[in-house]
């Protein structure tokens, strides 16, 4: 009987513990991650302007300008091309190029008369009439030409004011995303 029972009990503790290990399963299990992503933003920028010289034309109806040597005399339109460089980066990247109209730099009572006489302004923006132009991602690392003219026009009484004086004007730029249509 002793060994009947021992038996027994090894038998049903053999069984406890097989009922006892029926319940956990065993699963298998892995983990990683993806390579890195990159995204990248693109930049919308202004160079510095470069200009070319000057030419003139005496008077509207001169069709042929000359180099300008100075200085200007009532009757002389000046135009000066500005190469405006622009970065565009970016898939759908569109941008105005806006020029105001130039301001002169040394405003004083020493040309005072000079300043009053003369009109300058912005003629065309990448060919186009007027102070701006739409540019795509497709205008990067390219040069814009803005034209600017100067013209100081004759027979007013104000010539006499004018005469002898010199000036310095600026031309600013604004380059302005733009959403695009769909």
């Amino acid at each position: 009987m002793k060994k009947s029972t021992t038996a027994a009990l090894a038998g049903g503790l053999g069984f406890v513990l097989l009922l006892g290990g029926a319940g956990t399963l065993a699963y298998w299990s892995d983990a990683d991650a993806a390579s890195p992503e990159t995204i990248a933003s693109g930049t919308l920028d202004l160079g510095t302007a470069t200009s070319g010289n000057w030419t003139v034309r005496h008077g509207a109806n001169d069709t042929t300008p000359d180099a300008y040597t100075g200085p200007i005399v009532p009757g002389d339109i000046l135009t000066k091309t500005i190469d405006v460089p622009v970065t565009m980066i970016g898939q759908n990247l569109a941008a105005d190029l806006t020029v105001a109209n130039p301001s002169v730099l040394n405003a004083s009572a020493a040309n005072q008369g000079l300043q009053k006489a003369l009109k300058i302004q912005v003629v065309s923006v990448n060919g186009k009439a007027g102070q701006s132009a739409s540019l795509t991602a497709a205008d990067d690392k390219k040069s814009v030409p803005v034209v600017v003219s100067v013209t100081f026009p004759s027979g007013a009484s104000s010539d006499n004011a004018a005469a002898s004086q010199s000036l310095q004007f600026g031309v600013s730029y604004t380059l302005t995303q733009k959403p695009i249509a769909d």
